[in-house]
């Protein structure tokens, strides 16, 4: 006969462990145009597929721009205000941050996410950028990224991703995600 105590127990202790080994990632992105969520749904579901914890943050601005307000903004770096400030970026063990490409630069509102968490300890922290362009034309944009990411007290990997878009569906860069993911994972 079956103790159903016995079984409860071990199913539960085997899920608690499971669950304890899991990493808590962060998944954060600022979208104008849907391209840039389009890219962090896609990469969400792969690591899902690794059984990952993962909060998705879409960073929400308070007032939209276009595409030249937009461009103009991230070339005079400014940090304009979003609405969601607030998060406690210190819970993750690692963080994704992605982000579209205006006028060669990453969108200033992650920057302005940032400035508003400061954080307690250093974070290993992946990358991801969606453009409309070539994805070589992106490298500059990305190291650029990656170097100011450091004034946060931010690790980024040396893996990243870049996805050329278009109208919400991503034309390459797919093809990088497990190298990203693995690397995210690693303890290194």
């Amino acid at each position: 006969m079956f103790d159903i105590n016995k079984i409860f127990n071990r199913v539960y202790h085997s899920e608690m462990r499971r669950w304890s080994s899991l990493m808590n990632i962060g998944l954060m992105y600022y979208s104008r145009t849907g391209n840039t969520k389009k890219a962090a749904e896609t990469l969400n579901e792969k690591l899902q597929s690794h059984t990952e914890y993962v909060e998705t943050i879409e960073l929400l601005h308070e007032k939209k721009l276009g595409f030249f307000g937009a461009a103009r903004l991230a070339m005079k770096g400014e940090h304009p205000p979003i609405m969601n400030n607030e998060v406690d970026v210190n819970k993750f063990d690692r963080l994704i941050i992605g982000t579209p490409v205006w006028a060669g630069r990453p969108a200033p509102y992650v920057y302005t996410f940032l400035d508003h968490n400061s954080l307690s300890k250093e974070i290993k922290t992946g990358v991801f950028l969606t453009s409309g362009g070539s994805s070589e034309k992106q490298q500059k944009t990305q190291e650029i990224f990656k170097e100011n990411l450091m004034n946060y007290k931010l690790k980024p990997m040396a893996a990243s991703l870049i996805f050329q878009m278009k109208k919400g569906i991503i034309k390459d860069g797919t093809q990088n995600i497990d190298t990203f993911i693995n690397e995210l994972l690693s303890e290194k």
